[in-house]
C-alpha cells in the first residue's frame, strides 16, 4: 500500500491495480460527490466503531510478568507479578481495579501494589483498558471485596 497526501490534507491510502506499477489516486473534488465512487481509497480519518454500552474487552491478565523498576536513587531491579486480584466496581463498570502481589529480583522481597486500569477514550487507545498512572480511589466496599480476597489467599 502506498499513503499519499491527498486534497485538503486527507491521507489516501491507495489500493494497487493490476500492474505494480500502476498506483493511482484518481484526483477529484470533495465537492463533486458523483466522482467519489471513482475513488479508490480509504480515509485515515474515518472513525472507529463505537463500542456497545457494557461490550468492554476482557481485563488485562498480568500473572507472571516481569517488569523494570528504577528506584529514585537510580538503581534499577525487576519485579514479577505472582497473582493479582480483580473487581470492576458496580459503580464504575469502565474500572478496573488491581491488587496485586509482586516479587522483586534483587532480595526476593514480596509487596502488594494497589491499581487499576480504565476504559480509555483517547483515540490510540478507545476502547481497550489503559493503565491508570494515579494513585486509584475506590469505595469502601470495593476495597473490603480486595482485602477479604487477599485473606482467602493468605496474602495477609
Amino acid at each position: 500500500m502506498k499513503v499519499s497526501r491527498g486534497i485538503q490534507g486527507f491521507l489516501f491510502r491507495t489500493v494497487q491495480s493490476s500492474p505494480p506499477s500502476n498506483w493511482t489516486v484518481w484526483m477529484a473534488t470533495l465537492h463533486d460527490k458523483a466522482c467519489w465512487p471513482m475513488l479508490d481509497f480509504e480515509m485515515s480519518t474515518e472513525p472507529k466503531p463505537k463500542q456497545l454500552d457494557g461490550a468492554h474487552p476482557p481485563l488485562p491478565c498480568n500473572v507472571g510478568r516481569t517488569k523494570p523498576l528504577t528506584y529514585i536513587d537510580g538503581g534499577t531491579t525487576t519485579y514479577k507479578i505472582l497473582d493479582e486480584i480483580t473487581r470492576i466496581p458496580p459503580s464504575n463498570p469502565g474500572k478496573a481495579l488491581y491488587l496485586q502481589m509482586l516479587q522483586f529480583a534483587d532480595d526476593n522481597r514480596k509487596e502488594m501494589r494497589l491499581c487499576y486500569y480504565m476504559i480509555a477514550h483517547r483515540p490510540r487507545m478507545r476502547g481497550k483498558w489503559a493503565f491508570g498512572q494515579f494513585a486509584p480511589m475506590i469505595r469502601e466496599e470495593d476495597f473490603q471485596y480486595l482485602i477479604n480476597e487477599a485473606r482467602k489467599r493468605h496474602w495477609i
